[in-house]
């Protein structure tokens, strides 16, 4: 970790600590001067103490604020060479299905869980595919946080391609068996994971068929399921359209997980999802992969800390004639 100042002659800001240091001391000692004339108390020390410094901390900040610092944080990106995840993403229309018109609709929440899911697993490589009545792959594994976050917010979208064949119900389930037919892993993955983010709503197919294939290529597969009953699909003039959700779908999903090995949950259960995959990924041997670098700036504080010293020694010096404050008369 180090510091960095991106405009480091703004910090000559800070110069202009000098003037009203000097005006403060001059008109102190001038302040003492007409007291002792006058036979007034005298403020106690640390009260001029603590103006002294908000005057010199108010320069000081803005000074550090115009500099710009900003904290740059470097750390090697570690990932496993024996492990992978595929991120299976139902693009039927069902998925634009919300629960009022406007609101977050289940493909969207999708996008949101994918991130949060793979951050939370950054050691994993990671892959991309769009599921309808077939899978699409998009990203093939990889370690790069940002080619996976790209490839979900730019190429992955509802019906971007359509399904293949006009049906009651775009999504099968059964285009998923591509991942263990098709080698989308790659050889070098021995532990495997397909997260597949879905509303659960699929057309009939053979499960046995798809129990085999999956457990034959050693996937264990992790449904998510964004779903609710009453959401509908909103048409571009506001009005639901005829989709209805179906009840029964979590009962088939579930069936379909268990006989694969699988689990299902909920989209507001990812922690345990996590917990599912670290599981069944194990430990392993893992490599460097680059450096992520993160940056932080603090300028932002430092004006904010100006401020909040500037309004300390308005107050005090009572400069804005809130508060009236009487003479005291010195001691005898």
């Amino acid at each position: 970790m180090d510091i960095a100042f991106s405009s480091p002659w703004g910090g000559l800001v800070a110069l202009a600590a000098v003037l009203p240091v000097a005006l403060l001391v001059i008109g102190e000692l001038r302040a003492r001067r007409l007291r002792r004339t006058l036979r007034l108390a005298h403020p106690a020390a640390r009260s001029f103490a603590a103006i002294a410094v908000a005057v010199i901390a108010v320069p000081l900040l803005l000074g550090l604020a115009a500099a710009q610092p900003v904290i740059h944080r470097s750390k090697t990106h570690y990932v496993r060479t024996d492990a992978a995840a595929f991120f299976a993403i139902d693009t039927s229309r069902s998925m634009l299905a919300s629960g009022a018109r406007g609101g977050a609709t289940r493909f969207e929440r999708a996008q949101d869980a994918a991130l949060k899911l793979r951050s939370d697993l950054s050691d994993i490589p990671a892959g991309i595919a769009s599921l309808t009545d077939r899978l699409l792959p998009h990203l093939f594994p990889t370690g790069n946080m940002s080619a996976f976050a790209g490839t979900l917010g730019r190429t992955v979208g509802v019906e971007h391609p359509p399904p293949e064949r006009v049906r009651s119900r775009a999504t099968t389930l059964y285009g998923l068996t591509a991942l263990a037919t098709q080698n989308y892993f790659g050889d070098a993955a021995k532990r495997r994971v397909a997260f597949v983010l879905t509303d659960g709503e699929s057309s009939p197919f053979e499960e046995r068929e798809f129990a085999r294939d999956f457990r034959g290529a050693h996937i264990h597969p992790i449904f998510i399921r964004f779903w609710s009953g009453d959401e509908r699909v909103y048409a571009r003039n506001g009005k639901p359209e005829s989709y209805r959700p179906d009840s029964a779908s979590l009962g088939a999903l579930e069936r379909v997980a268990g006989s694969s090995g699988g689990q299902v949950f909920s989209e507001h259960d990812l922690g345990a999802a996590v917990s599912a995959a670290r599981g069944a990924l194990g430990k392993g041997p893992r490599v460097a992969r680059g450096r992520e670098d993160d940056s932080f700036a603090l300028a932002p504080y430092a004006a904010f800390a100006a401020l909040l010293a500037l309004a300390f020694l308005l107050w005090e010096r009572n400069l804005w004639g809130l508060v009236p404050r009487p003479l005291r008369p010195a001691r005898p």
